[in-house]
């Protein structure tokens, strides 16, 4: 439901959004395309984020990658020792979430 939410937002905002269902299928995508952004839910299924990332990082793919979380600002210095380049709390409003992903494009 989020991943829907997060969509359409970003999408009214005029972002072009590819979604992948699990940590798997965000490697395949981060694999085969080349994205400005890529926004990882902490957990997932299959492979929760931080085995992702540590896997798209392993490939040499340098783009941006921020955790997605509800776990708000205490996630933060968690997120970055994981790898991660910064954070997006999915409590964040509309305006928050585009401003956020536009500092990192």
């Amino acid at each position: 439901m989020m991943q829907r939410l997060m969509s359409r937002i970003l999408h009214a905002a005029g972002a072009t959004v590819v979604i992948a269902r699990d940590g798997i299928e965000a490697i395949m995508a981060a694999a085969r395309e080349r994205f400005d952004l890529i926004l990882m839910d902490i957990e997932m299924p299959r492979l929760d984020g931080p085995q992702a990332l540590r896997a798209i990082r392993e490939a040499g793919v340098g783009t941006p990658i921020l955790a997605a979380t509800a776990h708000g600002a205490a996630y933060a210095e968690t997120a970055a020792s994981l790898g991660f380049n910064g954070m997006l709390d999915k409590k964040c409003s509309p305006a928050q979430i585009v401003s956020i992903c536009g500092e990192y494009t």
